[in-house]
C-alpha cells in the first residue's frame, strides 16, 4: 500500500478489504464478477464507467 494513502484513510479501512477465492474475482481465476458489477453501478449511476 503506498505511504501516502494510508497516512491519509489510515491501516484499518483495509483491514477487510480482501476477495474471497473462487466466490469473486482475484489475479489468478477472473469470472470478471468485479467488471459485471462495475457495469451495473455505471448504469445505475448514469456514468459511462466505475471503478472499485
Amino acid at each position: 500500500m503506498d505511504p501516502r494513502v494510508l497516512a491519509l484513510l489510515g491501516q484499518d479501512l483495509f483491514r477487510a478489504d480482501v476477495l474471497t477465492l473462487n466466490g469473486l474475482d482475484d489475479r489468478i481465476e477472473s469470472a470478471d464478477i468485479i467488471g459485471q458489477a462495475q457495469e451495473l453501478m455505471a448504469d445505475d449511476v448514469g456514468a459511462r464507467h466505475s471503478f472499485f
